[in-house]
């Protein structure tokens, strides 16, 4: 069975797109442990990775704090039916930016002047690996449409039924929905293109890597997430309260300030709204990853994980916190991966090296890299 691939050719470009940094190699520690067995998943077809990209930014966008969505209110793609239905199918080439996020922390008993006691949080490690690429290559999503017997937004303020495209309409869906939108006469409207992931085994993959958390003896308090960035595209029609709702700052008065009970509902009532598209990129075939015939796009979540099992630890136990700004970099996991070989042949005796030179710059968490004590743990 084959992915399929539904991506309709561009009629308009708009800009280029711009690479991110990647977080690279530092110090390394040793390791213990050896990889387990894998499990296998069928791959449709052998796709090599590539490089990451994120989505292009359209003309004139912003991003809210959590950068999910993504906003723009350039008028082209409000007046030019072509202008939008390129940029929907530009979009629709890039997966969403999808990390797997792990956190570690405790709390500390903080003795003050005055004789009262305090308690302060400490973050241990805070760190993110980018698994973009296990949505496949760019193009490899799929695009869908709104069914008639679901009730959405059509170009209504409320979810609907109506309006629906016609059988000679639905012929090239994506076009038809955005005549409509630009065609629509309201002043304050809104078209919304969503990115979807789907059968991910989230659930699996959270319990082995903390199992991989616990491996180090850590006793904190340890969060894993999935985050997912760039998940919507929100094209606004022009015009100051449009301006005004994308606003980052405006927001949070908003917030603070409890003026946002007021304003949704009316931004509710004035908007006209548009949420029919949305591109799904499937992880796998089926969500089932115990099921011996099930395609994954790339590797398997237990493959996955015994190539970055390693580089996790590593991670922990040498304290990495770079938040949400970065993530860790494939040559950081390779470079992981190679010493932890080294540090086997070491301990093994097949090679004369001295086993103090390795921990040299260490010393500090030699114990913990060997596993004799627990650490991370409230106190």
């Amino acid at each position: 069975m084959k992915f399929p691939i539904i991506v309709q050719q561009p009629r308009y470009q708009d800009e280029s797109y711009n690479p991110n940094g990647l977080l690279e190699d530092n110090q390394l520690p040793p390791y213990q442990d050896v990889p387990g067995n894998s499990s296998d998943c069928n791959q449709s077809e052998h796709i090599e990775r590539e490089p990451y990209l994120s989505p292009p930014d359209p003309a004139f966008s912003t991003r809210n704090f959590a950068a999910s969505e993504v906003y723009t209110r350039f008028a082209k793609y409000s007046n030019n039916a072509d202008a939008l239905h390129s940029l929907i199918n530009e979009q629709a080439l890039y997966p969403p930016t999808y990390y797997v996020q792990i956190h570690g922390k405790h709390n500390e008993t903080q003795q003050e002047s005055d004789s009262k006691e305090s308690q302060k949080e400490v973050t241990d490690f805070y760190f993110r690996i980018n698994m973009t690429y296990l949505l496949g290559p760019r193009g490899s999503g799929e695009i869908q449409f709104l069914p008639d017997h679901k009730r959405g937004y059509r170009g209504t303020r409320f979810p609907s039924l109506k309006p629906k495209l016609s059988e000679w309409e639905s012929r090239d869906a994506l076009f038809e929905w955005c005549q409509k939108y630009v065609s629509d006469p309201a002043k304050i409207k809104s078209f919304t293109f969503t990115r979807k992931i789907q059968n991910h085994d989230t659930q699996k993959l959270y319990r082995i890597i903390r199992s991989a958390i616990e491996e180090t003896r850590y006793r904190g308090q340890v969060f894993i997430t999935f985050p997912v960035t760039n998940s919507k595209l929100i094209v606004y029609s022009p015009g100051k309260i449009n301006e005004w709702r994308t606003k980052t700052w405006l927001r949070w008065i908003f917030y603070i300030t409890f003026l946002w009970v007021l304003a949704w509902p009316t931004l509710i009532f004035l908007t006209s709204r548009y949420e029919t598209v949305k591109c799904v990129f499937f992880y796998a075939n089926t969500s089932d990853s115990s099921d011996p015939n099930r395609i994954c796009k790339f590797q398997s979540e237990d493959d996955w994980f015994q190539s970055w099992k390693q580089t996790i630890k590593r991670a922990a136990l040498t304290g990495v916190n770079i938040g949400e700004e970065g993530f860790l970099s494939d040559n950081y996991r390779t470079t992981t991966e190679n010493m932890f070989r080294n540090t086997q042949e070491l301990r093994s005796g097949d090679r004369p090296i001295n086993e103090a030179h390795c921990f040299h710059g260490y010393d500090a968490n030699v114990a913990r890299f060997l596993g004799v004590y627990d650490w991370g743990g409230d106190n």
